[in-house]
């Protein structure tokens, strides 16, 4: 049997119970045990001081790598922290000890700089990372990736996409609003998300008089979450966008089944990504919902599909008289029950967590029994 240990690098306030990141990665984690590997899951943590002084040139980044036990592994899954001096060494000492034993590395975004470039907290760490990976191709035998890059840093890829555990997302029970629209939106708001855009569109809506009404339901706060407000209020939007704040799932469940359709992300040009792998467009498909994107969602190039609309990848309002079209025609030809159901039997079928590792399992089981 194989023997994988899964790496989760984090900081001291990386909440186990608050993070989509730590149910994703405990997925993973069951999915290799579930295809027969055997892998256990360990944490590489730094102090809260360290999250500081990390950032300092010529500074250690705190993380405790050398407290990791490799001993008897064939494999490593390690989900990318910043790329750094202490990491590269660590690496170069596992290869020293044991040259046979493989190393996957996930890089959960890429090109990553751009989203980086605009946090100053992350500057320093970021130039960090630039000045350090380029090494990565000595000890990292293949880069476990989301966005469909044959090679990064010089590291052929296994491409793999985002999973999630189906038996935690209910599917929705929709109610409709013939003569109006409820669109949705659940994020931590950030200019990627492009929700700008859609406010433009419904303003242009308005003053063309075009008469169906459309009701905005934001649930979530985030770095944008205040500008959008000042937008709205410009754009005299109040009575058509609902700020919800944070909620707990079972907290915008009902709004889930208030609405008729969805946004994932409309900017993601915005940090030059134009395959998205989003976690939200995951969530919308299990719940059964259709929804509006830009760009291209990775697993729609396996299976084409009539429920979920594009838009331009570009900063043009949307045009809320085509997602109305579109929504009208969707649950025109089948009943909101028929369409929920539908959306759902696809997730099945290609979001799985089982399915999207499958690429990492197979070269696992290929090399390390080889």
């Amino acid at each position: 049997m194989v023997k994988l240990k899964y790496i989760l690098p984090h900081e001291s306030g990386f909440k186990r119970k608050q993070s989509g990141v730590l149910t994703k990665v405990d997925g993973q984690v069951a999915a290799f045990n579930n295809a027969g590997l055997c892998c256990d899951l360990e944490g590489c943590s730094c102090d809260g001081l360290w999250n500081i002084i990390s950032r300092l040139p010529f500074v250690s980044d705190g993380l405790n790598w050398d407290r990791i036990d490799v001993n008897g592994i064939d494999a490593l899954y390690i989900r990318k922290p910043w790329i750094t001096k202490q990491f590269i060494t660590w690496l170069k000492e596992i290869r020293e000890v044991n040259s046979r034993i493989i190393i996957i590395l996930e890089v959960p975004t890429y090109p990553y700089d751009k989203e980086n470039i605009t946090n100053w907290r992350r500057v320093p760490l970021l130039l960090k990372d630039a000045m350090h990976r380029n090494q990565l191709k000595l000890y990292v035998d293949r880069i476990a990736d989301l966005s469909g890059a044959n090679k990064i840093f010089e590291i052929q890829t296994l491409s793999i996409y985002n999973g999630i555990d189906l038996d935690e997302l209910p599917v929705r029970t929709p109610a409709m609003h013939h003569s109006e629209m409820h669109i949705l939106c659940i994020a931590v708001f950030a200019v990627w998300h492009g929700i700008d855009r859609v406010l433009n569109g419904l303003a242009a809506y308005h003053v063309a008089n075009k008469g169906r009404k459309i009701v905005l339901h934001l649930v979530g706060e985030g770095p944008s979450s205040n500008s959008l407000r000042r937008q709205c209020k410009r754009l005299a939007l109040g009575d058509s966008v609902v700020f919800h704040g944070k909620m707990s799932s079972d907290e915008f469940a009902p709004i889930y089944d208030e609405c008729d359709i969805a946004i994932e992300c409309l900017a993601n040009f915005r940090k030059d990504i134009t395959l998205s792998s989003s976690l939200k467009s995951r969530e919308y498909l299990a719940k059964g919902m259709p929804f509006i994107y830009s760009g291209i969602i990775d697993v729609f190039r396996d299976e084409p599909v009539d429920f979920c609309l594009q838009v331009p990848s570009d900063e043009s309002p949307i045009d809320m008289q085509q997602v109305i079209d579109f929504r009208d025609r969707l649950y025109g030809k089948e009943s909101p029950e028929e369409l929920t159901q539908r959306i759902r039997a696809y997730a099945e079928r290609h979001i799985s967590m089982d399915a999207a590792m499958k690429p990492v399992i197979d070269y696992l089981k290929e090399e390390c029994n080889g």
